[in-house]
């Protein structure tokens, strides 16, 4: 539990550094995901508090994130909940709830997407009760520009946020390098298919070369795939996009949410065909 709860502040911390948040961003957003591990552990033994997880962890960061803003140091404040909340965003489940739609599977496809999209509900809900709270009793976040972390970091937090998400997805021990591998690659792929063609087509790539890696990786050593392509394609998935759509619809900015939404759509059609033509070429011995 307790390497559970410190793995949560180090993905978060990693992510706010890809997000180039700044160092105090980055921070901020260990910090609050230290915080939402402890809640986690707790809601494992009380029911009651599971229920509204989600919604509880949006509002903890959200609250935590604009009173550093306001009254410590200037924050990106929303690239930070973000960033808090990474390991909450239903990011694979929504891509498993379309990728089973497009395999013809619609009862699990639709009760998934379901889930995925309740999980969105209740963090966006959450992330909105905190900033309607805050503007209520006058926290206004200063917007004196942060400073820039050094581009290095950045290829640091990726190898070490795959060691992160080794132990929140509970990876075996001596799966350890092959995650972070193929969180590695993953994100690799994306970066240089997102310079040089489109954000998409970078998505399609590391969901091309994922999906074949875990495929190998599973009749190699005869474990489930999903051991390497659920914690390489976390940085891939299009969870926090979501985030931000029912975000900009609950402030009531719909034109920017739809816009949003439709980004949504083109990145979770990407990945899900990237790894479908994974699974073309190098075709699963088990669906597992």
């Amino acid at each position: 539990r307790f390497a559970s709860v410190v793995a949560y502040g180090v993905a978060s911390a990693c992510v706010a550094a890809i997000l180039l948040t700044g160092w105090a961003g980055v921070a901020t957003a260990g910090l609050i995901g230290l915080v939402i591990g402890a809640t986690s552990v707790l809601a494992q033994r009380r029911p009651n508090i599971a229920a509204a997880f989600e919604a509880i962890s949006a509002l903890v960061a959200t609250l935590a994130a604009i009173f550093i803003a306001t009254h410590v140091v200037p924050i990106q404040v929303k690239s930070v909940v973000i960033a808090s909340l990474i390991v909450l965003l239903p990011g694979m489940s929504l891509t498993t709830a379309v990728r089973e739609l497009s395999s013809h599977h619609l009862i699990s496809g639709t009760a998934r997407m379901a889930g995925a999209m309740t999980t969105l509900l209740k963090l966006a809900f959450g992330t909105a009760a905190a900033a309607q709270l805050c503007a209520l009793i006058g926290w206004v976040p200063m917007h004196t520009p942060a400073p820039a972390v050094p581009t290095w970091l950045e290829w640091v937090a990726v190898p070490v946020s795959g060691l992160a998400f080794a132990i929140t997805f509970r990876s075996p021990l001596r799966h350890y390098p092959t995650v972070i591998a193929a969180v590695i690659a993953g994100y690799i792929c994306t970066r240089l298919g997102g310079a040089y063609i489109s954000a998409a087509f970078g998505v399609f790539l590391g969901g091309l070369v994922l999906g074949a890696a875990s495929n190998i990786f599973a009749r190699l050593f005869s474990r489930p795939g999903a051991l390497i392509r659920e914690p390489g394609i976390i940085l891939l998935v299009p969870g926090s996009v979501g985030f931000r759509t029912l975000s900009f619809v609950f402030e009531r900015d719909v034109l920017l949410g739809l816009d949003t939404g439709i980004t949504l759509m083109t990145l979770l059609i990407a990945l899900v065909a990237g790894l479908l033509f994974g699974d073309l070429l190098v075709p699963p011995r088990r669906k597992l």
